[in-house]
């Protein structure tokens, strides 16, 4: 949605920018350049039940344990092949649009997950923060939050879409 509201403006009339961050700090990198070291290693199936427990809350991974670990089975071929998901990994690193956020015009919403431990809210509070006029949502789960909760986060959006579109209207 950064890269959109950014380089592609007129293909949107708001945004919605949801568990993100604009620059990657230390953490975010030791974090993401060990989840691409275990993809580079073999270990597919390790990535695979660790992005589990870094997006998921735990009882959402309670609820749908059978499921998670058919993914946890399925990663060697699913995630295949490895090196090219671990670029995918790295690539995430070199995000950093931090400095031209200032530049969107377009009503922006950011959502962040208070539990989010794979993009924490204070990467997407530093969103808002850098957005004039952006609106700052946090709602309670994990990264994976609009797994967990589907109709909780379309009603967010619904309701941010409504009052752009409304704010759009009075101009």
């Amino acid at each position: 949605a950064q890269v959109l509201a950014l380089d592609h403006s007129e293909l949107g009339l708001s945004y919605t920018i949801s568990s993100s961050w604009a620059r990657a700090d230390s953490r975010f990198h030791a974090l993401f350049s060990a989840r691409a070291e275990l993809l580079e290693a073999g270990m597919a199936e390790t990535y695979q039940r660790l992005g589990h427990v870094l997006c998921h809350e735990p009882s959402y991974l309670e609820a749908h344990a059978g499921q998670l670990e058919a993914a946890v089975a399925a990663a060697p071929r699913t995630l295949a092949p490895l090196a090219a998901s671990a670029a995918r990994v790295r690539m995430l690193l070199d995000h950093d649009r931090l400095a031209d956020l200032p530049r969107i015009a377009a009503p922006v919403q950011v959502i962040a997950a208070a539990g989010d431990i794979l993009t924490p809210p204070e990467l997407s509070e530093a969103i808002t923060t850098a957005i004039s006029g952006a609106k700052h949502v946090t709602v309670p789960g994990a990264h994976f939050h609009p797994l967990a909760d589907p109709e909780g986060f379309a009603t967010i959006i619904r309701r941010f879409i409504a009052e752009a579109d409304n704010k759009h209207h009075d101009l």
